[in-house]
């Protein structure tokens, strides 16, 4: 069945991509110290690692999602991934913090323990990749016959975790339906979904996403009187507030006719600048991956402070926010500061340390052009 499209929020893909920098350098010191081996083979022993992987996988990460989905557990390591505003393949990165490092550990545990070839391991990956995308496309690809074929019956398609985003007890399997079948947590779709959250974020800025459910939880445990109700804002059912506080916050029943996508009226000028900027951002952020084994500890995080901020900016820019055009120019000043520096040192390819100040001398003069633009978005309080 088709499913309710929506727009994605791919300015959070970031957040997870710089934890997962921290992943893979803890794999590749595991590796330095002998605690990580892995075998160069290419033959059937190799091939075979992609189902063994995945069938550990697939049972690991079903205990550890249900686990996450435990109230004194969930606010902290999986709210932000169900409070995403859509569902699009950009939401599969929408992970809090501690999530993110949660699976990062399960796999890094996972390759010591068992030896797995190169070619299986990234194969693995990839296929990894595919089924957390398929999961959140927002449309089922599939036939409706593929849930009656063999086999195909067992595997996940994006309806089913789409029910999972709407059912959040049920349908807890990653890659196969086998786990939830055993263990009496599988519900096929019963109705068409409605993507987002019930009380809908207002914003695009991926700091905030990951932060805002801890934010209400200390607001919360600073208004309470008494340690018994702090303690219980912290570790109890999520929304629970003490009666001085007023009624509990519960989900309210959203339907296609209720729900309405945060979408501020922006102009196609600015969306332009931040679609241009984010497609760098990714590209650097997967640049900053592939390195992170090998740069120093402060560059490291000079990088990561940096792609941060630039999603920060880029999210403001979606927002029309006045201060996003001055911050962003000065992100840009500050880029082209530290690529002529690099440049002055000989520290990389000299076409593209130029081909970097040059992209970053447009897009500064681009902001500065844009900024009667801000003006036209009206402020969010008038946004209705």
């Amino acid at each position: 069945p088709q499913l309710a499209p929506t727009r994605a929020m791919t300015e959070l893909v970031g957040s997870t991509v710089v934890l997962n920098s921290v992943v893979t350098f803890a794999g590749w010191w595991l590796w330095k110290k002998g605690l990580i081996t892995f075998r160069t083979d290419v033959g059937w022993r190799a091939w075979l690692d992609v189902p063994i992987l995945l069938f550990v996988m697939d049972a690991a990460m079903y205990g550890l999602h249900r686990v996450a989905h435990h109230p004194l557990l969930y606010p902290w390591l999986h709210a932000p991934h169900h409070r995403a505003i859509v569902t699009r393949p950009s939401t599969l990165f929408v992970l809090a913090p501690l999530e993110v490092l949660g699976f990062g550990g399960l796999w890094l545990f996972v390759i010591a323990v068992y030896p797995a070839s190169w070619l299986g391991m990234s194969l693995y990956l990839a296929l990894n990749v595919v089924f957390g995308t398929m999961g959140h496309l927002g449309v089922e690809p599939m036939p409706d016959a593929w849930i009656r074929w063999p086999v195909a019956k067992d595997i996940t398609t994006t309806t089913f975790h789409a029910q999972h985003h709407l059912s959040p007890e049920h349908n807890f399997g990653f890659y196969t339906i086998i786990w939830d079948r055993l263990f009496g947590t599988f519900e096929p779709e019963v109705e068409e979904p409605v993507y987002g959250i019930t009380k809908p974020l207002a914003s695009w800025n991926p700091v905030w996403a990951n932060l805002h459910v801890i934010r209400d939880i200390v607001h919360n445990v600073r208004r309470a009187t008494r340690w018994g109700d702090k303690l219980r804002i912290i570790f109890g059912q999520p929304g629970w507030k003490p009666a001085e506080l007023g009624p509990s916050e519960t989900p309210r029943p959203v339907t296609p006719e209720t729900y309405r996508k945060f979408d501020p009226p922006v102009p196609g000028s600015l969306k332009a600048y931040a679609t241009t900027q984010f497609i760098v951002v990714v590209i650097a952020s997967t640049m900053l991956t592939g390195r992170a084994a090998t740069l120093p500890a402060a560059e490291l995080m000079a990088g990561v402070f940096y792609l941060v901020l630039a999603l920060s900016n880029i999210g403001a820019i979606f927002e029309g926010r006045s201060w996003a055009a001055l911050s962003e120019f000065v992100r840009l000043v500050a880029l082209g500061v530290a690529v002529a520096a690099l440049a002055a040192a000989g520290r990389g390819p000299t076409t593209l340390l130029l081909g970097a100040l040059v992209f970053t001398a447009v897009s500064a003069w681009w902001i500065l052009w844009l900024r009667p633009a801000f003006a036209l978005v009206p402020e969010p309080g008038q946004i209705s």
